[in-house]
């Protein structure tokens, strides 16, 4: 039974502040809460937790230690209604301990009924629950994969009864989960379960929060499956922003635009990374209408917004994965190059972004050539260290000897004695691609070999079936899918290029023009540096060519294999070539003016010994003093091509903003 008295003693002394209930509490300490309820506990924590989220800083009372070791002890007598807030609040108290006790009451309640829980009980349950504190806990998420089986096997009777909030903290807790256990539930489950999720959600349309709007897609894109409903998603998201756009900030703001982004490339099955699962499209924008009006508001919206770091990449990433460019929105939200404040993801997200759809700007190269002094200090993941390869190599920005000895030292110590596979094809094709573009040394080589991985079956579109039949039938030999070249004309030594829509990004300054993307670019270097020809067949040329018939495609392509023939050939391997003899220069140099260990290798990192070159990336600081002395080139016996880049420094005006610091400080 509830004590009344005890009750209207417990409102009180809440009402008259933190310290006045934490006295209250701690009278009854010593006795254990003896003759409380269980209905008085859970009122106490409560009301110590809204005190706790609204006196930000304050801590926890030891008198409130007590009083949740107490609650759990009346584990078995709660209802459901006290279970359930006792979990969130007990998250909310950071009592993990407490709170991993609890878990097995509430997997016993949830294979017993489900449908005992509320959807105002269940949100709360599932989201005391989801926090990493309780992540090695089995037992919590065994009450996760019963409630989704659970969840997907209701009917729409029980779904009419929750609400907006209900639906939105559901979503929060199930996507943290599948962020932490991929594995935690069945496909069969997830696809009944989001299909109800969302059919309640186009219910609620009209009163769910913007928040909580974002949740269920975030929670959608979690789980990476399919339905019929996501053609909706665009749709209903763009009356949603319409409707609350007074609500944006910064974190739902990015959140939006990435759960949006992934899951209409999803629904495109589009691998931003890998073109071999590229959308089939016969228009020239595979950016829906709606996707454009939807990404062109956000645009608007974060123009007028101050970025916080934390959520800056998230939003270009969105930007670059709809293959969208906006060249002044993508300064303003990442604003000066602070790489120093990025955690690993960030610095993916900003470099696969800005390499993806605005590869060629004068301030990607310039963001580029900063993050070289920030990666001088950082280990990176495998992964990472291939894509910001790979980047720099669609960039063009080539790599100091220093940082490419770096490099090679992580990703030799990660993927050494690994019997397991440590690469995917795409990392694979990017890594193969940065050794050729970049130069890099021979023992890169021998990690890209040495690499075991799972290589992805060729999935070329109809659009390369079309060219490559064609091509056979004029009496070429086509390799197709061949030194990462859609099609390979071996004897006449040209690399051909099949661009389809999916190879160009949109300038939503002016949505008639085609960008290439930074994978298509890249394939430029890299046929000059294996000595081959290049070739690109756009998808509205071949359209246009398509219209004469077989013999209309037949003398277009021969056309362009004639354009391609009167090309001066690289040579092979050449560029190669002559970045060996400009590292053995570097490292001769370099040996005379930095103190090395018994490899060659400098002590310290670049900062010390090495100075920024807006041009050519770091020189050694001894050289600093030449720029501006044309007397000391001579006495250092600086190389041929440090001493045109320092002549280039004393000829060249200073420019405002572009100023050279020596010696370059942190």
């Amino acid at each position: 039974m509830v004590d009344r008295r005890l009750q209207q003693e417990i409102n009180q002394a809440a009402a008259k502040g933190l310290s006045e209930f934490t006295a209250f509490l701690q009278a009854h300490v010593d006795v254990f809460f003896g003759g409380w309820s269980t209905y008085n506990i859970t009122a106490a924590v409560h009301k110590m937790c809204q005190m706790s989220r609204y006196q930000k800083g304050a801590q926890v009372p030891r008198a409130c230690d007590t009083l949740c070791r107490v609650a759990v002890t009346y584990a078995a007598q709660l209802d459901i209604r006290q279970l359930s807030n006792l979990l969130l609040d007990f998250r909310l108290l950071s009592q993990f301990e407490a709170l991993e006790r609890l878990t097995p009451q509430l997997l016993k309640r949830l294979r017993h009924d489900l449908r005992q829980f509320s959807g105002w009980d269940l949100s709360n349950a599932l989201s005391g629950c989801s926090c990493p504190e309780l992540l090695a806990d089995r037992t919590a998420a065994l009450a996760f994969e019963v409630a989704v089986h659970e969840l997907a096997q209701c009917r729409s009777s029980y779904w009419a009864t929750w609400k907006s909030k209900d639906i939105a903290n559901v979503c929060y807790a199930l996507g943290f989960w599948r962020q932490a256990e991929p594995s935690i539930v069945g496909t069969a489950d997830v696809t009944n379960l989001l299909g109800c999720i969302w059919t309640r959600t186009e219910d609620l349309e009209s009163e769910i929060s913007l928040e909580g709007f974002v949740n269920v897609l975030w929670c959608i894109s979690e789980f990476h499956i399919e339905g019929p409903w996501l053609s909706k998603l665009v749709s209903s998201s763009l009356r949603i922003f319409k409707r609350c756009r007074s609500d944006l900030t910064p974190h739902i703001l990015s959140r939006f635009a990435g759960a949006l982004a992934e899951l209409c490339r999803r629904h495109d099955q589009l691998n931003p990374q890998d073109r071999s699962n590229a959308k089939r499209h016969v228009s020239s924008n595979p950016t829906s209408r709606d996707e454009l009006e939807f990404f062109h508001m956000v645009a608007g919206e974060a123009m007028h917004m101050t970025w916080p770091h934390t959520r800056r990449a998230r939003l270009v990433w969105a930007f670059a994965c709809m293959r969208l460019r906006h060249v002044s929105l993508f300064e303003h939200v990442l604003g000066e190059s602070r790489w120093e404040t990025c955690v690993e993801d960030d610095i993916a997200d900003i470099c696969w972004a800005l390499a993806t759809v605005q590869a060629d700007s004068e301030c990607t190269s310039k963001r580029f050539t900063d993050l070289i002094q920030e990666l001088q200090s950082r280990e990176l993941p495998h992964w990472l260290w291939i894509m910001v390869l790979w980047c720099f190599a669609v960039v063009g920005i080539t790599l100091p000897l220093p940082l490419q000895n770096h490099v090679h030292a992580c990703l030799r110590i990660q993927c050494q004695n690994k019997a397991d596979k440590v690469c995917n094809a795409v990392d694979m094709r990017m890594f193969s691609q940065a050794v050729t573009v970049l130069r890099l040394p021979e023992k890169f080589n021998a990690i890209l070999h040495g690499a075991t991985c799972e290589v992805n079956a060729a999935t070329p579109s109809k659009f390369q079936q079309q060219v490559e039949q064609t091509l056979s039938d004029m009496g070429y030999n086509v390799e197709p899918e061949t030194q990462g070249f859609d099609l390979l004309l071996r004897a006449e030594g040209i690399a051909i290029e099949v661009n389809g829509p999916s190879h160009y990004a949109v300038d939503l300054h002016d949505s008639t023009v085609h960008v290439e993307l930074g994978r298509s670019l890249l394939r430029e270097n890299v046929a000059r540096c294996s000595g081959l020809r290049l070739v690109k067949v756009p998808f509205w040329d071949w359209g246009h060519a398509m219209k004469y018939g077989a013999g209309g495609r037949k003398q277009y392509l021969e056309g362009k294999v004639a354009q391609a023939r009167e090309q001066v050939p690289a040579r092979p391997n050449g560029c190669q070539e002559a970045a060996h003899t400009r590292q053995q220069e570097e490292q001769d140099f370099c040996a005379k003016n930095c103190p090395c260990d018994r490899e060659g290798l400098p002590i310290t990192l670049p900062s010390r010994h090495f100075v920024r070159n807006d041009v050519e990336g770091y020189m050694p600081k001894a050289c600093a003093a030449g720029i501006k002395n044309p007397e000391m080139e001579e006495k250092l016996m600086v190389p041929p091509w440090l001493a045109s880049t320092m002549r280039r420094h004393r000829e060249k005006p200073a420019q405002k903003g572009h100023l050279p610091t020596y010696p370059c400080q942190k």
